[in-house]
């Protein structure tokens, strides 16, 4: 379980690969705190912060899939597995 900002947005994904976040497109948002997040990954668009180019993928409130920007985790991230 890891905590991250209530009411964060889950960003969809680019094309037909689950692998890319889509940074302008938000499919769900997340209230639920702490929260389940499968894994991480890195080099994709940049978010800033210790981890600036990491996103990590979850499922958003409303049932939809999709990634968290790492900004918007108060936990660290480095113990999730990689995608």
């Amino acid at each position: 379980m890891v905590q991250q900002r209530f009411g964060a947005p889950v960003y969809g994904t680019m094309g037909a690969s689950t692998q890319y976040p889509h940074p302008d497109v938000i499919v769900g948002y997340m209230y639920s705190n702490p929260s389940w997040f499968d894994c991480k990954m890195d080099r994709q668009a940049s978010v800033g912060g210790p981890h600036p180019t990491r996103w990590e993928f979850t499922k958003a409130d409303d049932g939809q899939w999709g990634w968290m920007k790492d900004t918007a985790i108060s936990s660290e991230t480095n113990p999730l597995p990689n995608c």
